[in-house]
């Protein structure tokens, strides 16, 4: 299964995406998982954006992409919480800071046993998952 990052999803919010990407969404549809930490990411992202139909229209494209994988997206729970820890202090006694979302898609992906696509491989490169970059792909 591979653990789909935010500006991975994002490609499919508008027409505009990028071709490439959609694609490969397309091709690996059977084996993509919704991370509930991508998820927040995104609502977030929208929740501070102005009031408008472009708010309107990412609100619409979340909802549905929820209820695509209504039943089935990944959880961060307290397996995931562990990792999110180890992987956390590894990260910091090696001088590095990547961001607390990136760390705990890292420990969903690590529990899981995952990969995670994402455009930003750099964010992950240290934690030991192994990445897709569908813009490579």
């Amino acid at each position: 299964m591979i653990l789909v990052d935010s500006n991975i999803w994002r490609q499919t919010e508008n027409p505009g995406g990028n071709p490439t990407v959609q694609q490969w969404l397309s091709d690996n549809d059977a084996n993509l998982a919704l991370s509930a930490v991508v998820l927040g990411e995104m609502h977030f992202g929208m929740k501070l954006m102005p009031e408008g139909k472009r708010k309107t229209d990412i609100a619409q494209w979340l909802e549905q992409l929820s209820r695509s994988f209504e039943g089935s997206i990944v959880s961060f729970d307290r397996d995931c919480a562990v990792a999110f820890g180890e992987l956390a202090a590894h990260e910091k006694r090696a001088g590095r800071n990547p961001s607390t979302i990136d760390l705990q898609i890292a420990a969903q992906a690590i529990t899981h046993r995952m990969s995670i696509a994402t455009r930003n491989v750099k964010d992950f490169a240290h934690s030991g998952v192994t990445l897709i970059n569908p813009w490579e792909a």
